[in-house]
């Protein structure tokens, strides 16, 4: 059995845990199955998401991930950072 292998196995069985110290009165082969179920149902839900990021689509991020206009425009420049931050207090006083 290799790492990878034993990790997998470890966080099963501690998300079976997590699941009868929800549900006491369940029985832990059914808290077993479901912790399979789980983790099977995430590790299709990843797949997914990794093709669909692979299938060269956009990926939008939230607002606050996007940088602003003036920050990409001074980026290349040396000293960019301070640039950034110069660029960044502007427009925070102008608005935009």
């Amino acid at each position: 059995m290799n790492l990878l292998h034993h990790q997998l196995l470890r966080q099963i069985m501690l998300t079976a845990w997590d699941f009868r110290r929800a549900e006491p009165s369940r029985p832990f082969a059914d808290c077993l199955r479901a912790a399979w179920a789980w983790t099977k149902g995430m590790a299709e839900a990843a797949a997914k998401l990794m093709r669909r990021a692979r299938g060269g689509r956009r990926i939008d991020f939230s607002p606050s991930l996007i940088r602003s206009p003036i920050a990409n425009a001074t980026r290349a420049q040396r000293y960019g950072g301070w640039l950034d931050h110069k660029a960044a207090y502007l427009t925070a006083r102008i608005g935009g």
